[in-house]
């Protein structure tokens, strides 16, 4: 073995460590980046006096789009706290 091997092969065991690193930070901002426009819609269906059917829909919509989900369930407990209302919504995700 050369003598700086052992040295060469732990500078490339740094290099490889960071691009592993800077790809996990990179999909973890793309991750809270789609979190936050998923919020932004909501928050403006609600600021622009959404009926309460359509916030439930459009929660259930982005909760699905996040979780690769395929169909989400919201319950909806009204103030007597016994009559519940489920609001269920199945879609195709893209």
């Amino acid at each position: 073995m050369a003598p700086d091997a052992e040295l060469r092969l732990s500078k490339f065991t740094d290099l490889v460590a960071d691009a592993i690193a800077n790809t996990q930070a990179r999909d973890d901002l793309h991750r809270l980046a789609e979190e936050q426009a998923a919020l932004r819609r909501v928050a403006v269906l609600v600021v622009r006096g959404a009926e309460p059917a359509a916030v439930f829909d459009a929660v259930c919509e982005e909760t699905g789009r996040l979780l690769g989900a395929s169909s989400v369930n919201l319950t909806h407990f009204a103030p007597d706290g016994f009559n519940v209302t489920p609001q269920a919504i199945t879609f195709q995700n893209t």
